[in-house]
């Protein structure tokens, strides 16, 4: 078993590895690779990245349930109130990074699917999605471990980051 690596050392390896997914689609979009070879590239990527989205948004979810239901044991109104208002404090920065990711991989999706329907795609077609995504990346790693949360990389992608996971 690995030891814990701190939040920021997995800040670090979640933009390490960003920075390279980036130059790596950016070189290939400029390379000859076109229709079903760099859809199915971007549909690998796309799915892997929204594996790793859902694991850490689930996790920010699952912990706001059980800090607001914790609140339901305080002794007063008012106490209980305070409790609610603390916990969505904390998660919100969390919540909206999870909602503007899934968002920008809806529409990468999306427009995989259009372009798996017939609609003419190289790999640069995809590469303003990834960026938008990528662009996210340093918000959302704050907010999710800010909360205590770890993008779970799957190790195929944790060894592009020097084994960190």
């Amino acid at each position: 078993m690995t030891p814990r690596r701190s939040s920021w050392q997995v800040a670090g390896d979640v933009l390490s590895l960003a920075a390279l997914a980036a130059v790596c689609l950016l070189v290939l979009g400029y390379c000859q690779g076109c229709g079903a070879s760099a859809l199915r590239t971007h549909a690998t990527v796309a799915s892997t990245v929204g594996a790793v989205l859902d694991a850490a948004c689930h996790e920010v979810e699952t912990g706001r349930t059980a800090a607001s239901d914790a609140c339901a044991g305080e002794p007063t109104a008012d106490a209980d109130a305070a409790c609610v208002a603390a916990v969505r404090a904390r998660y919100e920065a969390p919540v909206a990074g999870c909602q503007a990711a899934a968002g920008v991989h809806d529409a990468w999706c999306d427009g995989l699917v259009e372009a798996a329907a017939g609609e003419p795609f190289t790999l640069a077609d995809g590469l303003p999605w990834v960026m938008r995504l990528l662009a996210l990346l340093p918000d959302l790693v704050a907010a999710l471990t800010a909360v205590g949360v770890d993008l779970d990389l799957p190790p195929e992608l944790a060894a592009l980051t020097g084994g960190a996971s």
